[in-house]
């Protein structure tokens, strides 16, 4: 939302024809079945968005969170459907920037976060947790060190109460909630 509005009013004319050059990239990639060349673009768009807020410290908190988002968001491009509504979701993104419309980009990059954090949550449910190589290869091992606990009360527990078993946190404590998914909390 806030890149959005920053934008919205600092924005040049060159920048938004690239972004708008961007979305069609994105369209012919996703007409290409290229997940994977779309999220290069999908990467560049969300990258210029914010370089043209001009705000040095949002740019700084977005690549920071985009290292930690990077391979989760990886996951989610072999679907054409989502694809196109992301795709849209930015077309609406880059128009109201060009507008210089404040409020309409706000709600437009708002929305496509909220969208997109409603789209990874369904992906990551219709998924089972996938353990990482390293994890996969110390569990075949029989190796019983590090946090690769079966036996709920041997496993570490942290200062909140939850508990590290199998490489992934069960919640065991007061936060676990009535009908709360053990593992995604």
């Amino acid at each position: 939302g806030l890149a959005g509005r920053l934008a919205a009013s600092r924005i040049r004319e060159d920048e938004i024809a690239a972004l708008r050059a961007l979305v069609r990239g994105m369209e012919a990639r996703i007409a290409a079945g290229d997940g994977a060349g779309y999220y290069g673009l999908n990467l560049d768009l969300h990258a210029r968005i914010l370089a043209a807020t001009r705000n040095a410290q949002l740019v700084a908190t977005y690549e920071n969170l985009i290292k930690k988002l990077h391979l989760f968001r990886a996951k989610n491009w072999d679907n054409p459907s989502e694809l196109r509504t992301a795709n849209t979701e930015h077309a609406a993104m880059v128009a109201a920037l060009a507008a210089r419309d404040e409020a309409a980009a706000f709600d437009a990059h708002f929305g496509h976060v909220m969208n997109a954090k409603t789209r990874a949550e369904a992906a990551a449910r219709a998924e089972p947790p996938q353990d990482t190589p390293e994890e996969a290869a110390h569990a075949r091992s029989g190796s019983r060190r590090g946090n690769h606990h079966e036996d709920a009360d041997t496993a570490p527990r942290r200062p909140d109460g939850d508990r590290l078993r199998g490489g992934r946190l069960r919640r065991t404590g007061p936060r676990a909630g009535a009908g709360e998914d053990p593992v995604s909390g």
